[in-house]
Parts: C-alpha cells; sequence; structure tokens
C-alpha cells in the first residue's frame, strides 16, 4: 500500500527547525510542560516512521499515547494548580483525564477545534493501544492472520499525528516567541495552513 508523506515530512521538518534548542523559562510548569509536549512531538515522529515503513498497527496505537503526552502538556502549563504541578513533579498526580481534557476543551484557542472533536474518540483510541476488538479486526483477512488496514484509516491516523504534532510545536513556540522571528512565525504559519488545508481540518492555535 502506497501512503504518500512528502507533505507531512515538509511539516515536520519546519516544526522541528522551529522548536529545537529553544530556550524556556525554567520553572517546573515550564519544564513539565514542555517536556510532555516534546513527548508529543517525538511520537508525531515515530508515527510517520512506523507508516512509512507499514508498521500499521503500531502507529495506530501510538496516537493515543501522543494525544495523552499533548493533552497533558497544555494542562500543565496552562490550566494545573500549583499543587498539581507538585503532585504531578512527585510521581503521584490524581486527576482524571476526561476532566483534563474538558478544562483543556474549554480554553478559546481548542473549544470547537479538532481536538476537541478526537477527546470524543477515546475509545476508539483506546482499543487500538490496548490491542482490543478494533485493533485485532485489522489483522484479520479472510480467515487469514495478516495486516487488513484500511488506507482511509491509515491516512486518518497519519493526519492527526501530524495535527497534535503541530499543535505542540505551537504551544513550545509561544512559550519563546521572543526568539522567534517574524519570517520564522510567517514560515511556519504558512506550513501549518497548506497542511490543515489538504487534510480540511479545522482551525488551530494562533501564532502571533
Amino acid at each position: 500500500m502506497e501512503i504518500n508523506l512528502s507533505n507531512d515530512k515538509e511539516l515536520l521538518n519546519v516544526l522541528w527547525k522551529a522548536t529545537d534548542g529553544l530556550t524556556l523559562v525554567s520553572n517546573d510548569r515550564t519544564k513539565l510542560g514542555a517536556g510532555c509536549l516534546q513527548l508529543a512531538q517525538d511520537h508525531h515522529v515515530s508515527i510517520l516512521l512506523l507508516i512509512e515503513k507499514s508498521y500499521y498497527s503500531s502507529a495506530f496505537a501510538l496516537l493515543r499515547v501522543q494525544f495523552d503526552s499533548f493533552l497533558r502538556g497544555v494542562w500543565i502549563l496552562r490550566l494545573a494548580s500549583d499543587k498539581k504541578i507538585n503532585d504531578y513533579n512527585k510521581n503521584r498526580l490524581d486527576i482524571k483525564m476526561n476532566e483534563m481534557i474538558k478544562m483543556v476543551s474549554s480554553l478559546p484557542d481548542y473549544e470547537n477545534t479538532e481536538f476537541e472533536s478526537m477527546s470524543k474518540s477515546l475509545k476508539a483510541m483506546n482499543s487500538y493501544t490496548h490491542s482490543g476488538y478494533s485493533a485485532n479486526l485489522n489483522h484479520q483477512d479472510n480467515g487469514f492472520i495478516q495486516q487488513n488496514h484500511k488506507k482511509e484509516d491509515i491516512l486518518n491516523i497519519l493526519k492527526h499525528a501530524s495535527y497534535f504534532g503541530s499543535l505542540a510545536s505551537i504551544e513550545i513556540l509561544q512559550l519563546a516567541q521572543d526568539e522567534i522571528s517574524s519570517s520564522d512565525l510567517d514560515l511556519i504559519s504558512s506550513a501549518l495552513n497548506k497542511y490543515l488545508k489538504h487534510f480540511r481540518l479545522r482551525a488551530q492555535p494562533n501564532l502571533q
């Protein structure tokens, strides 16, 4: 099965060049939040590589992990109380994912966007991540045990991996805007708009 990754790779190169080596404020909120967002970027790269090598099930499974990394990153940076930051820093955070989703979805940048739509698809993402029925079904083909992924499903995973990778990069850039030139911002915005138009995804947070 041939999957064209040229647009995704172009976007990925722009985002990595823009965010690599940025200096951020050194406090727990920023360090922990940016760390989660960089994990989301890493998962973005990994999903592209897995799809390129036709390891589709692993790419499907990783989307939920990428979503979690992005969600936690935004929540830590924008919404978590100092106590919750301290709890997270001590590896004893206790908060339901649905609560984090509700809080992030209420932010003006993410209300009525693809993030809100995807957050309603946790059950499907869980199935792929935890070897549920949907994941198993992709390895059944007329009685044979072999990969049986639909191209449209692969493209759907791909576009959302690139979407969340983009959002993670935007959040990181917003932490370090003083270091970013207007020309760099224009380049990033152009790449994002081209990608979003190509995949007909809804609006992303504003870089300005």
